[in-house]
């Protein structure tokens, strides 16, 4: 089950980056589109779209690496079994 969760998780979030990279790409090419002349728009992002998506990856990165700092080491961690005591007599 928890296998499952992850990769729908990852799916999920997968798409909410696609959608927000691609409005951010679209975005730019619109606004440059409209600065040329009509018939002459562009058919691919500009460089400055590229430059935001990678800008925003960035930031992303670093706040994730940030609150993965304050997450305490045994939070990854499986617990440490219990020691069973042997029965006398048994060596």
């Amino acid at each position: 089950m928890a296998t499952g969760l992850t990769n729908t998780t990852k799916t999920i979030g997968g798409a909410f980056a696609s959608a927000v990279f691609g409005i951010a790409l679209l975005s730019h090419v619109l606004g440059e589109a409209g600065a040329v002349a009509a018939g002459g728009g562009e058919t691919a992002a500009p460089l400055a779209g590229y430059l935001t998506v990678w800008a925003i990856c960035g930031v992303t990165g670093l706040a994730a690496a940030g609150v993965l700092v304050l997450v305490p080491r045994l939070a990854f961690s499986d617990p440490e079994p219990a020691a069973v005591p042997l029965p006398t007599g048994s060596h």
